[in-house]
């Protein structure tokens, strides 16, 4: 089948980059062709559009008015392509992608199926229209499957306006099968698109770490010998606090991979995203891990590494309880060190994942055949 993937914009998330690279490497392995459909980050105007509309700037500038770039467009661009000449090497290397300046000019013959997913996709204050992601620009399309593979809403509260909720409970009835990534996801789904829906596991953990170590040719570095791999989103002086106050308790050396991507604040080369390589590299070399983001917990748990995470509830709390809970691991999430870190028992949780992976890839066989 001929399938067109719609997911969060690959730009330097990591997790983003990964969950797709997942869900297209298991799709290719069932035979499908996957692309996933990717806007471009200027919309497309008209010759018209852009005279007006820098016209219009540069009157405002002369008024005092436009205290940004005439051309911000442009800088934006400029700025992206070095902050990006990491991540997007990688997505150019291993995902297909097709670029679009509108969904609406996507033709219904080009695709056997459409798939939604996974990440935070259905979270109206995550993405630019949440009714594309419910597939709107299809809504007329005949003799195609539409699915949901863990698409998350990523927080157990409901945050669609009543009118996103009539649309999108309508654009759900035409889907052919629906999962979601956490638990709570399955009555939010019963609740409001009054639509039955499947809990699956993230498409990353579809794939096991050896498809992640020879995939992408990763080998140990010595360099992260005895060491604290610590990823963290949303820093603050306590979660620093916090990796130091670990990393002495297990005397490990603390290291990082990440940039300053998300502040505006920060130089360009400050904000320039590492290899996504290298966020593999440090799961496999580290020997503990510190975190308050969802994908960095899931390649703990996948590659066997000890882990704390601090709840990100600006990013959603309901995908650390969902997956903390699903592996028993729910005393791994804590606010301060405790005086005795735990060991995790790997065996149960590996004999667990092996039957979600199970589980998950049956529900795509089954709406994929």
């Amino acid at each position: 089948m001929k399938i067109g993937i719609l997911t969060q914009p690959l730009r330097y998330n990591y997790g983003g980059i990964l969950q797709n690279f997942a869900l297209q490497t298991v799709l290719k392995r069932m035979g499908h062709e996957p692309v996933t459909l990717d806007q471009t980050q200027i919309e497309s105007h008209s010759w018209a559009y852009w005279i007006v509309a820098y016209v219009r700037r540069i009157l405002l500038r002369a008024m005092g008015k436009w205290p940004y770039p005439l051309f911000s467009e442009i800088e934006t661009l400029r700025v992206n392509k070095k902050i990006l000449v990491n991540t997007r090497a990688f997505v150019n290397k291993y995902i297909r992608i097709q670029w679009e300046t509108k969904y609406e000019k996507l033709h219904n013959k080009d695709f056997d199926a459409l798939i939604v997913g996974s990440d935070q996709v259905w979270r109206p204050g995550g993405v630019r229209d949440i009714k594309l992601y419910f597939f709107s620009f299809a809504r007329n399309w005949s003799g195609i499957k539409r699915i949901a593979y863990a698409a998350s809403f990523a927080t157990d509260e409901w945050e669609f306006s009543q009118e996103q909720t009539e649309e999108c409970k309508k654009l759900a009835d035409l889907f052919d099968a629906i999962s979601v990534r956490e638990e709570t996801g399955v009555q939010l789904c019963a609740d409001n698109l009054k639509h039955d829906a499947t809990w699956v596991i993230d498409p990353t953990m579809l794939l096991t770490p050896q498809d992640y170590t020879l995939e992408l040719d990763i080998k140990h570095d010595t360099a992260h010998a005895n060491s604290l791999f610590y990823y963290i989103l949303d820093e603050n002086e306590s979660k620093i606090n916090f990796v130091e106050k670990i990393s002495k308790h297990k005397d490990l050396m603390p290291f990082r991979v990440n940039s300053k991507a998300e502040d505006t604040s920060a130089s360009v080369y400050e904000r320039i995203q590492p290899p996504v390589e290298n966020f593999i590299q440090a799961f496999y070399d580290a020997d503990f891990v510190v975190t308050d983001s969802f994908h960095a917990v899931v390649f703990s748990i996948l590659f066997n590494k000890p882990f704390y995470v601090i709840c990100n509830t600006n990013r959603g709390a309901a995908r650390f309880v969902s997956i903390l809970s699903m592996f028993g691991l729910e005393n791994r999430m804590i606010e301060d060190v405790p005086e005795r870190i735990p060991e995790i028992n790997w065996e149960p949780i590996n004999e667990l994942l092996k039957k979600r992976r199970k589980e998950s890839m049956r529900f795509l066989y089954d709406v994929l055949t």
